[in-house]
């Protein structure tokens, strides 16, 4: 699965004997993070990735949407989950690096030896409650 690591997207030999062609959409609001992203797509060789300076809260999750990764403390993704339930259908793959998202119970925890991302959290967006 290609991963988006710090706004770096990164496509591994298995994704491109997979045939990975989906689209990836990146959104970041601070100015120095998306400078950097920018710089770093110039580099990068991947044609399917789309950098956005945009407010993720304020923007429409369409709905092909199979999967959304994060990286976002607790306090944040609180705020974005009401919003993640509304936009995604149930069991869209969510990805949080570093924090848990408070409300919701992970499918998986995956430990990585990194300093800068020393879990993963792999949820599923719930059913939606009528």
């Amino acid at each position: 699965m290609p991963t988006i690591d710090n706004g770096h997207y990164r496509q591994t030999n298995a994704d491109k004997q997979s045939g990975f062609t989906g689209r990836l959409r990146a959104y970041e609001l601070s100015p120095i993070p998306w400078f950097v992203m920018q710089i770093r797509r110039v580099f990068s060789t991947c044609t399917n990735l789309r950098l956005f300076r945009a407010n993720f809260l304020k923007v429409p999750i369409r709905g092909e949407t199979k999967a959304v990764i994060c990286y976002l403390h607790s306090e944040v993704l609180e705020r974005v989950r009401p919003k993640l339930e509304r936009e995604l259908a149930p069991g869209t793959l969510f990805v949080s690096n570093v924090f848990e998202v408070p409300g919701w119970i992970p499918e998986a925890v995956h430990k990585i030896d990194c300093s800068f991302c020393p879990q993963v959290y792999v949820y599923r967006v719930p059913a939606k409650v009528v």
